[in-house]
């Protein structure tokens, strides 16, 4: 498990795999995408939505949850929930989009779908290194396995990332 002190030095590195997705997707989905009721599984200190508020993205419509509650005391900002990614807190069909990143390989099981209503977005991505790149990909298309997968691509900055973007079939 990562501590927060060496998690939180990480910024640099995690807002360039930011840039180098919204470059891909667009600043237009991002917006379009966080604009409906939306859960970050392991947001942690909330990084991603702290990029998104830097880009002039509005993130009202974001739940962010993590399972420590030590990486959000440091976040000043409404919708923070001190939860488990393999028990969600949320009633089903809660949430028109759930995103992760760098959380889903800590998961076990899929209770995402539970809390996203029919037809709702998923977007996952996964670190990964050569060694673990397969396993990664494996993994996150395993747990999409049933929806819709709309995008899927690598990031390769400083760190390497595997994204995928799929709908839950309605």
């Amino acid at each position: 498990m990562f501590m927060p002190q060496v998690y939180g030095s990480w910024q640099e590195i995690q807002w360039e795999k930011y840039e180098q997705i919204m470059k891909t997707l667009g600043r237009n989905f991002f917006a379009a995408m966080v604009a409906k009721r939306t859960l970050d599984i392991g947001s942690g200190s909330s990084y991603f939505e702290r990029f998104l508020v830097s880009n002039e993205i509005d993130v009202k419509n974001v739940v962010s949850l993590d399972i420590r509650e030590d990486y959000m005391k440091r976040v000043e900002r409404e919708n923070l929930v001190v939860g488990d990614g393999n028990a969600l807190p949320f009633k089903d069909e809660r949430f028109d989009v759930v995103l992760s990143i760098d959380t889903m390989h800590l998961v076990k099981g899929d209770d995402y779908r539970r809390v996203l209503k029919p037809g709702g977005l998923v977007f996952f991505a996964v670190f990964f290194t050569e060694g673990v790149y397969e396993e990664r990909k494996s993994l996150l298309k395993n747990m999409l396995a049933g929806t819709d997968i709309l995008f899927e691509f690598e990031v390769h900055g400083q760190e390497k990332e595997y994204v995928i973007v799929a709908r839950k079939k309605a």
